[in-house]
């Protein structure tokens, strides 16, 4: 351990108390202040200081310990850990050297810093009474590691991108069975505590935090927050404190129920609900004769014979917002509304049970439904749960859902809510997950998601909503793969993609100048742009649009022909050629068929000294692209070879090569073939990442044989791995029975979308 290197204590104090604490970073001297005059901690320090200074202000509570150091551990098995004035940092996720690094390395960095020092109030200052309210440190500092990069990173533009980063992640991982409460009181065991560590405890914490701020709107709920803080800081909390202030803030009449009442079912229920809004589309039907429907929101899994896919048993109190595409607005106003200026209609009716639109919550429905008339009102749609502030889906009639599909969109100084990039997320990823779920009523069940895909997508202009369309399109990628369908799908795909990427002449080279203390502001607020941009190259060239391989390749071979000392280094001729911002698309698709001097250089990379760790993951990154199957097989050895790759970074090497089919497969009958070995570290996520992927039943005995070996005449109870085991195979029959249902579907429906042979999409009629 170094003394520290970089300090930042010479800000100008803000607010009513000074911060006179210095914020350290501690770490490899090489890095914080080699002879090449890297100061990779910087960032950190800094930005570490503008949330420690931030959260002060914010909640007028001082931090309280008299210095707060940094520390980036080489070998560190957590990604961090907040000790209250001395946090562990793994080296690669503290570190950040500009001209470098990319836009998203920075991103992570500062999302990072904010978690753990939100920590300093939400988890050290107040602590969850016991696990079962884990909730209570993380889903917090989850929700103001996001506030974070809001308040200190504004020109980052960042605000449309929790729905895709945190609430799509959230909902993907509450629609299964196995899944828990935010606050589970059966929590005991050190292994059930261990549990709560996950996803739901983490996203779904925050998002449940992002609903009530959308409920309460912005100001109410950072005042509850606030008064929360002052009046239990020092002492263990539960969630009653935490709603007990809410309360007080969103005081209720006498006759009215109390917030806090409401939000209970979202905290002590697990999953989510799903609403069914139906309309009645008489000619002479009142415009609000609209009817909603909850339900549990379950994706299907295999029991033996059947799907079980909905439960009756649960219900929520679900706060309901409503516009359509009649209500323009400015840009401005979609661009930040809160729920709040929706005043939400809670939806409380018992699952199942049929719910008519009331004349009291039309009353608060500042924008209610136009009269239903014929399907020529191309405006005559409803949008429900406004800007995805609610943690549940929505599923319409489809009636509305073809409107939806065929509403024209407006620009210019007026627009409506097809123009919010919010909902045009959650549209993509409620209609693909209804799909799957088998919840489209009357129609195909991939035919609406689609259909949405084939109107919207050529036309996104927007980060969030590109990628919960290609995230939800790359699950069917993965159902297809091997399939004889899948080549129309990767047709149709194709042609989506070349339309997205030939539009845009100059996508590789979008501008991103990083903004530090030894440069100007720089251009940061182009960071949707980029990330928009570089989603679409990723997208092209996965589905081999010859244009974007070509030029992958191109760039791959400026960047070979600098040599391997300055591969890394700041050079202005990487920023000429934006391969700063475009290194890990360069080099997995440059190097996608496998050119020896290509891969040869890129392990001269892997081993050269000062190769930092960052570094050694992106280049590994790309060398899982190859198609080369030696290539492939040669970096599952280095991947198990401690001397090249640290232990705590294995498994993200092995997930590199889940990307493409060809590289799954080889590395599942690696693992098969080194079970035994020793080699293996974690087999655990070994068996749910590539043993729950398979898709064909001769892989799935596979699984099965595997299963045994590792059971080795013992029980399943007393190996480790068994869980994963279980759930794995579990997943695999559930990946058949999609197949099954769905893969010839899919196929007919985008050869119908698609005219093989041609660059030009056929919407449907």
């Amino acid at each position: 351990m170094h003394s520290p290197e970089v300090t930042a204590n010479d800000y100008v104090p803000s607010g009513a108390d000074e911060i006179t604490f210095p914020v350290n970073v501690f770490g490899n001297s090489e890095l914080i202040e080699g002879s090449n005059g890297r100061k990779d901690g910087l960032f950190a320090a800094e930005h570490g200081r503008n949330v420690i200074e931030t959260l002060t202000t914010r909640f007028e509570q001082p931090y309280g310990l008299t210095k707060l150091d940094q520390v980036g551990v080489p070998d560190f098995v957590h990604n961090a850990m907040e000790n209250w004035g001395l946090v562990l940092y793994r080296e690669a996720s503290l570190m950040y050297q500009p001209k470098v690094s990319t836009a998203d390395q920075k991103r992570a960095v500062a999302s990072l810093v904010g978690h753990e020092l939100s920590h300093m109030i939400f988890g050290n200052l107040l602590t969850c009474e016991w696990w079962s309210d884990s909730w209570l440190n993380e889903g917090f500092a989850r929700f103001m590691e996001f506030e974070m990069l809001v308040w200190t990173k504004s020109s980052w533009n960042v605000r449309p991108m929790f729905n895709y980063w945190v609430v799509r992640d959230a909902l993907a991982q509450d629609a299964h069975s196995a899944t828990h409460a935010l606050s589970d009181s059966s929590v005991q065991t050190p292994a059930e505590i261990d549990g709560m560590f996950d996803t739901i405890t983490y996203a779904k914490g925050a998002s449940v935090l992002h609903m009530i701020k959308g409920i309460m709107g912005e100001t109410p709920f950072f005042n509850a927050l606030k008064a929360y803080v002052q009046k239990y800081k020092g002492q263990s909390v539960r969630p009653e404190h935490f709603l007990s202030e809410l309360d007080t803030v969103e005081a209720a009449a006498a006759d009215v129920k109390k917030l806090s009442d409401h939000l209970k079912g979202w905290i002590e229920q697990k999953g989510y609900p799903v609403v069914k809004i139906t309309r009645n589309y008489d000619f002479n039907a009142a415009a609000e004769d609209i009817s909603f429907t909850q339900s549990r929101f379950l994706l299907p899994v295999w029991n033996g014979s059947s799907t079980s896919v909905h439960s009756a048993t649960e219900k929520w109190d679900i706060p309901l917002t409503l516009t359509n595409g009649a209500i323009i607005k400015d840009p401005a106003e979609w661009a930040d509304v809160q729920v709040a200026t929706n005043t939400p209609c809670w939806v409380t009716s018992a699952a199942g049970a049929t719910e008519k639109l009331s004349a009291a919550c039309l009353a608060i429905l500042s924008e209610r439904p136009q009269v239903p008339g014929n399907d020529t009102m191309g405006s005559n749609y409803i949008v429900a749960n406004v800007q995805q502030y609610g943690f549940y889906r929505v599923n319409y009639d489809l009636t509305n859902w073809i409107r939806i599909i065929r509403a024209p969109v407006p620009s210019g100084t007026t627009v409506n809510i097809l123009n919010d990039v919010a909902t045009r997320g959650q549209l993509f990823d409620d209609s693909f997950n209804l799909a799957r779920a088998d919840l489209m009523e009357g129609v195909e069940q991939y035919d609406v998601p689609l259909r949405l895909v084939n109107r919207y997508l050529p036309g996104e202009v927007a980060y969030a909503p590109l990628a919960s369309a290609t995230d939800n399109i790359r699950f069917i990628d993965q159902m297809l793969r091997g399939s004889p369908n899948y080549r129309r799908f990767a047709l149709y795909m194709q042609t989506l993609a070349a339309a997205l990427y030939n539009a845009r002449p100059d996508i590789w080279s979008t501008d991103w100048v990083d903004a530090t203390t030894a440069e100007t502001a720089g251009t940061e607020s182009s960071y949707g742009e980029l990330m928009f941009n570089n989603l679409i190259i990723e997208t092209a060239c996965f589905y081999e649009v010859p244009e974007c391989l070509a030029e992958a390749e191109r760039r791959l071979g400026v960047w070979v022909g600098r040599g391997p000392s300055a591969a890394f280094a700041p050079d202005e001729r990487l920023s000429t050629e934006n391969l700063i911002q475009t290194k890990s698309l360069v080099l997995c698709y440059g190097l996608r068929d496998g050119k020896p001097a290509y891969w040869q250089f890129m392990k001269e990379l892997l081993v050269l000294p000062g190769t930092i760790t960052s570094s050694k993951l992106i280049l590994l990154r790309g060398m899982a692209c190859s198609r080369d199957e030696s290539h492939l097989q040669e970096l599952l050895m280095m991947a198990t070879d401690t001397t090249i790759v640290r232990s705590q970074d294995v498994n993200a090497v092995f997930g590199y090569l889940t990307k493409f089919h060809q590289s799954h497969i080889l590395t599942w009958d690696f693992i098969q073939r080194e079970w035994s070995s020793g080699k293996l570290t974690n087999r655990a996520n070994l068996v749910t990442t590539f043993g729950g992927g398979l898709t064909n039943q001769w892989r799935l005995e596979q699984l099965k044989v595997l299963f045994e070996i590792a059971k080795d005449g013992k029980e399943a109870t007393d190996i480790p791995e068994a869980g994963a085991f279980l759930r794995a195979i579990e997943r695999v029959e559930g990946n058949l029975l999609w197949i099954g249902k769905h893969s010839q579907q899919i196929a007919s429906l985008v050869s119908r979308m698609t005219s093989i042979g041609s660059d030009s999409i056929v919407p449907l009629a």
